[in-house]
């Protein structure tokens, strides 16, 4: 074979570049091949290792977590000043009453206050009652804003002139609510409010 050939040159140069190619790729291959079955065998022996345990999914902060961050504050006494002022904030839109101080701050304030008054105009209104509290949780805490989680069943359903128009006042759902709370010259205010879930229960517990 004529390697002067110009043409042959560059077929063999091509070749070589080709075998060389392959050779990098096979290798990186083998590597990656290698660590994906190490890592494999990591997840067998934790799996191994677990046993038939569940693996525990963290709710929310602990009383030591929020210690931490401000180990003055009574925990117990806490959840449940956020928990009995959630229920008041939700009395006072049953009832169409709009005096929302030291419930409320920000504009979630002048919101609800608008819509009472609306609904009053209106004979319009969203009841939630017979509430049953499930569970709680602060699941975010940093001294002066915090994030609880509240866990329900109720009734929730619309009323117009007292008559119920959509929903239910006897089958009961169940709510997770988010409500974020602000602290403001020493009291936890409701800054913020959202529903995150909402799921329908069978009539087995209607009331």
């Amino acid at each position: 074979m004529n390697f002067t050939n110009p043409l042959t040159m560059i077929i063999f140069i091509i070749l070589g570049l080709i075998i060389i190619s392959c050779s990098i790729g096979i290798i990186i291959a083998s590597k990656f091949q290698s660590k994906q079955k190490e890592k494999y065998k990591m997840c067998l022996d934790a799996i191994e290792n677990f046993g038939m345990n569940p693996m525990q999914v963290k709710e929310g902060l602990s009383k030591e977590d929020i210690s931490k961050i401000d180990e003055s504050i009574n925990v117990d006494e806490l959840t449940k000043n956020l928990y009995d002022k959630y229920l008041e904030f939700q009395n006072k839109i049953n009832t169409k009453d709009s005096n929302l101080d030291n419930l409320l701050t920000g504009m979630i304030k002048d919101l609800y206050i608008d819509r009472i008054d609306r609904s009053k105009e209106s004979k319009y209104e969203d009841i939630v009652d017979n509430i049953d509290l499930i569970g709680y949780s602060i699941t975010e805490f940093d001294g002066n804003k915090l994030k609880f989680k509240i866990i329900i069943n109720c009734c929730k359903y619309k009323l117009n002139d007292g008559v119920v128009v959509s929903g239910s006042n006897l089958n009961k759902l169940e709510l997770i609510l988010l409500v974020t709370y602000i602290k403001e010259n020493g009291d936890w205010l409701i800054n913020e409010y959202e529903k995150v879930y909402e799921k329908k229960l069978d009539s087995n517990n209607s009331f």
